[in-house]
């Protein structure tokens, strides 16, 4: 068989670039049940949190209205789990800080993942003093103590790098810091893992065969090998997300992440500390819904993991 042909057959063969058919993986992925009640939740949270200003308008509040005579309000028919401590209906800031910790979670998972591709690919593809050089950086970061960096990044005052002081405490600039700062350090395992995929791939006959054809190396990684590792990419960065909103509910906890009167679980969190015992209910709300979206996540990042292998048996 000519060089050609074996590239023809393998394109032929395999037209997804991904180990067997997507349809085979959807089909697949239905049969894990829990992973799929996991994405439905996933897509349900996406969605309230999406439409958290229709669903403000509708019931006639104001998510950041302060009232202090409707202070550590029951649950009602009016504020459907209750006000906080400011009056502030409770059940529209959880949707707020939904659209928020989410947003954080999914972009920097996205960042992430395109940072550690990259890496990976270079890494993996070229080898030799190239791939030193980016394993070595890969090393140095993972050796950080995470959690101190990202609270140093997270305090530096934006207002001394030249950015309007009025626009810092929005909740935009908020979440393009807290994106910036945990991407920094969030690509290692992407990177390892893409490395080591590419550095399978390569060997194949119809990666040589495109090689010898004289197909240039950016058009080999881009068109051969990439579509073969996406895979690995898809479930790192789905498994990623978890620990990414973790992160963010950490640093707004301590302060440092989305300011109020922004929201967020993490800073609704913060808010609640000093009443955990008089009104544990402050609490319950926002570490119930990390809880629930992490585990979420990671959940179906395992059952895509499954559905991406074939060996895998349900």
């Amino acid at each position: 068989m000519t060089l050609a042909a074996a590239a023809a057959e393998t394109e032929i063969r395999n037209p997804t670039g991904s180990l067997y058919g997507w349809r085979q993986i959807f089909r697949r992925f239905r049969r894990n049940r829990l992973a799929l009640f996991a994405f439905f939740l996933l897509a349900l949270l996406c969605a309230l949190s999406a439409a958290a200003g229709l669903v403000e308008a509708r019931m006639g509040l104001d998510a950041n209205e302060v009232d202090l005579m409707k202070r550590f309000l029951p649950p009602s028919a009016e504020h459907w789990l209750g006000t906080d401590a400011l009056g502030r209906d409770i059940f529209l800031r959880l949707l707020y800080g939904g659209r928020v910790s989410l947003s954080v979670g999914l972009v920097t998972a996205l960042l992430v993942a395109v940072i550690g591709t990259v890496i990976g690919l270079l890494a993996g593809f070229y080898g030799g003093r190239l791939d030193t050089v980016l394993m070595r950086l890969t090393d140095g970061v993972i050796i950080l103590p995470l959690l101190p960096f990202l609270i140093i990044l997270s305090s530096i005052d934006l207002t001394k790098l030249g950015f309007d002081p009025e626009k810092i405490f929005s909740s935009g600039v908020g979440v393009a810091h807290i994106v910036f700062v945990i991407a920094i350090f969030g690509w290692t395992t992407v990177a390892r893992l893409v490395r080591a995929q590419v550095y399978v791939v390569k060997e194949q006959d119809y990666i040589r065969a495109a090689r010898a054809l004289g197909v240039g190396p950016i058009a080999v990684m881009t068109r051969h090998i990439l579509p073969n590792v996406v895979a690995v990419m898809i479930v790192a960065t789905t498994l990623s997300v978890g620990n990414i909103i973790l992160l963010e509910s950490v640093l707004s906890f301590l302060g440092l992440g989305i300011q109020p009167p922004a929201a967020s679980w993490g800073n609704m969190l913060t808010g609640a500390q000093e009443l955990v015992w008089e009104h544990p209910f402050l609490t319950l709300y926002p570490g119930g819904m990390i809880f629930i979206t992490v585990m979420a996540f990671n959940i179906f990042g395992d059952g895509l993991q499954d559905a991406l292998n074939p060996k895998t048996k349900f």
